[in-house]
C-alpha cells in the first residue's frame, strides 16, 4: 500500500484547492464523485509511488491508449449501471437476462480493450509498467480455457438455447393463451413483407427511438412465466449461469478501472487550459531537504476560474512566475503591495508541493519538488465568535498547532499572518514564528507586510525574500510579478509620492 499523507480540510480551503476539486468533480458522474474525492486530497510521500502514477500519465498521453482507456471505462460504467437496474428488477427470469446481457458486453469491452491497447499505435512494448502489467494481463485472460474465456463460452451456449426457444401466443380479445410452437405460420415476417414494397432506396428513414423501458408489465410477465414453464431445460440453464456468476468482473480490471478514473478526470478538467497554451508538467521528485524549482507556475484554481468567466482571454490573463530555493535556503519571505499577487503566488507554492504528491501534471513549465508529509496553512480568518477567542489568540493558536505537527519534510504556508495587531506585535511574533521554523527546518513560505522579516540576520542563507513588483512609471499599477530582492517597501512608497507631487524635494519647492 502507498504511504500517503492526510491534508487537513482547512489547508485544502486556504490554497483554493477544495474549491479545485470540486470543479474537478463536477464532470464526473455522481455516483462516482464520493469514491474520487479522497484521492484527491491526500498525498503521497514515497517518491516510487509518485513515479508509478507518473508512468500512467505518460502513457495516457498517447491517444490510442487514451481512447481505449477511456471507452473502457465507459463501458464498464454502463455494465454496471445495467445490473444495477436489473437487481430492482421483480421478475427473477429478466434479472437473470440482464446479467446474461451484461456479461457479452463485458467480454465485447474486455475484448476490444486489449486489442486496442495491442495494436501498433498503442506501442505496447513503450507502455510503462502499470499498464505494460494490464496488456499482460488481458493478453492472458483472452487465451483459451482460462476463466474468461470459460464465462465467454457459457454465456455463447445459453444464449443459443434460448435463441432456439419457439412458443406461439393465441391473442382473443382480453385473453392470450401460450402453446408450444408447432410449425404455425410466422405472421410478423408476413407483416414485414407487405410493408417492404414501399421502401425506396435513399428515402428519409422516419424511425423514431423507443424509449428502452426494461420493467415488464404484469402481462409480459405472465407471458415469461408461461414460456420458461414451457421450456424448462434453456431456462434452469440460465438460472444456473446467473448464479454461478454473481461476481463475473475481473478484480484485476475493476481495480484498474477504479484507479484510471482518478487520472481521467483530472485530465479531462485540465485539457482545456493545456490546449489554451497554459503549462503543465510532471515534476522531478527531489530527496527531502532537496531544492524547489518552479519555472512558470501558476494558481490553477484561478487559471479555471478565468477560462470560464473569460473563455477567450482567461489564459492570456494568467501571470506565471517562478522561484527557486537552492540549499540550505528552506524560508521563502514574501512583501510587497497590497493586491500585488502575493496571496495568488503563495497558492501556486501550495497547490504545486499538493499536485507533485498525487503524481499528477503540475501547471508550471518545469518543475522540481520534495515530497512533502504534510501541508500546513496559517491564512487570515474572520473571528469565530464560537470560540470565544480574539482574532489574534486564535491565530496564535492554530500556528502553534502547526507547529507542533510540523516536520522537516513539511510545507508550511503563511499568509499575511498577525496583521490585525500593531507593527511592532507583528515583527516581534513573525521572528519568534520564524525562528521555530527555522529550527524545524521546514520549507516556508511566508507572505508578510513586515519587510525586517525577509532580512533576519539569524537565519542568514536560509532566508529567500520575494518581492511583488509594481510598474515603474506608474505604481499603482501591479505586475503580478514576485523577484528575488530585498525587501524595500520604501521603493513602492517613494514612488507613489514622487506620482502625487509628494516627495520632501516637491514639496519644498511648492512651499518655497
Amino acid at each position: 500500500m502507498p504511504r500517503l499523507a492526510p491534508v487537513a480540510t482547512s489547508a485544502l480551503d486556504d490554497l483554493n484547492l477544495t474549491a479545485l476539486i470540486d470543479a474537478l468533480l463536477l464532470t464526473q458522474p455522481p455516483g462516482e464523485r464520493d469514491a474520487l474525492a479522497p484521492r484527491y486530497r491526500t498525498g503521497l510521500t514515497d517518491p516510487a509511488d509518485v513515479a508509478h502514477r507518473h508512468e500512467i500519465v505518460r502513457d495516457l498521453s498517447n491517444t490510442q491508449v487514451s481512447d481505449a482507456v477511456r471507452g473502457f471505462t465507459r463501458a464498464l460504467r454502463n455494465i454496471r449501471e445495467h445490473l444495477s437496474l436489473g437487481e430492482r428488477l421483480p421478475h427473477p427470469l429478466q434479472n437473470h437476462l440482464v446479467r446474461l446481457e451484461a456479461v457479452h458486453d463485458y467480454g465485447a469491452a474486455v475484448t476490444a480493450f486489449a486489442e486496442a491497447l495491442t495494436a501498433p499505435e498503442a506501442e505496447p512494448d513503450g507502455l510503462g509498467a502499470a499498464l505494460g502489467e494490464l496488456v499482460a494481463h488481458l493478453r492472458s485472460a483472452l487465451t483459451p480455457g482460462t476463466p474468461f474465456a470459460e464465462l465467454r463460452a457459457a454465456a455463447d451456449k445459453v444464449t443459443a438455447d434460448l435463441a432456439e426457444v419457439r412458443y406461439t401466443l393465441h391473442i382473443r380479445a382480453n385473453r392470450i393463451s401460450v402453446s408450444r410452437h408447432r410449425g404455425e405460420r410466422d405472421h410478423g415476417a408476413d407483416i414485414a413483407g407487405l410493408f417492404a414494397r414501399f421502401r425506396r432506396e435513399g428515402a428519409p428513414s422516419h424511425l423514431a427511438a423507443m424509449p428502452r423501458d426494461l420493467e415488464m408489465d404484469p402481462v409480459e410477465a405472465r407471458i415469461l412465466g408461461l414460456v420458461a414453464d414451457l421450456n424448462p431445460e434453456p431456462f434452469a440453464a440460465l438460472e444456473e449461469f446467473a448464479a454461478k456468476h454473481r461476481d463475473f468482473l475481473d478484480p484485476v480490471l475493476v481495480d484498474f478501472d477504479h484507479e484510471i478514473r482518478f487520472y481521467l478526470a483530472y485530465l479531462d478538467f485540465t485539457g482545456p487550459l493545456r490546449d489554451a497554451g497554459l503549462p503543465f508538467c510532471l515534476p522531478r521528485i527531489n530527496e527531502p531537504g532537496g531544492p524547489v524549482r518552479i519555472l512558470d507556475g501558476y494558481d490553477l484554481a484561478l487559471a479555471d476560474k478565468l477560462a470560464h468567466e473569460r473563455p477567450d482571454t482567461g489564459a492570456e490573463a494568467i501571470v506565471v512566475n517562478s522561484v527557486a530555493l537552492e540549499p540550505p535556503e528552506r524560508l521563502l519571505v514574501v512583501t510587497g503591495p497590497n493586491q500585488g499577487g502575493k496571496t495568488t503566488f503563495a497558492r501556486m507554492f501550495g497547490q504545486l508541493h499538493h499536485l507533485a504528491a498525487l503524481g499528477l501534471p503540475v501547471p508550471a513549465a518545469d518543475a522540481e519538488l520534495p515530497l512533502p508529509d504534510n501541508l500546513f496553512t496559517h491564512f487570515e480568518r474572520e473571528e469565530d465568535l464560537r470560540t470565544l477567542r480574539g482574532k489574534l489568540d486564535d491565530e496564535l493558536v492554530r500556528i502553534r498547532e502547526a507547529l507542533e505537527e510540523a516536520t522537516s519534510r513539511s510545507v508550511v504556508i503563511m499568509n499575511e499572518s498577525f496583521s490585525s495587531t500593531s507593527l511592532h506585535d507583528a515583527r516581534f511574533i513573525g521572528e519568534h514564528v520564524l525562528d521555530k521554523l527555522a529550527a524545524l527546518d521546514v520549507t516556508c513560505l511566508y507572505v508578510t507586510f513586515v519587510d525586517e522579516l525577509a532580512a533576519l540576520p539569524r537565519h542568514g542563507e536560509r532566508t529567500v525574500s520575494l518581492v511583488a513588483t509594481i510598474v515603474p512609471d506608474d505604481p499603482s499599477q501591479r505586475t503580478y510579478r514576485l523577484v528575488r530582492r530585498p525587501a524595500d517597501g520604501r521603493a513602492y512608497a517613494t514612488a507613489i509620492a514622487a506620482k502625487y507631487g509628494l516627495t520632501h524635494d516637491a514639496l519644498r519647492e511648492r512651499l518655497r
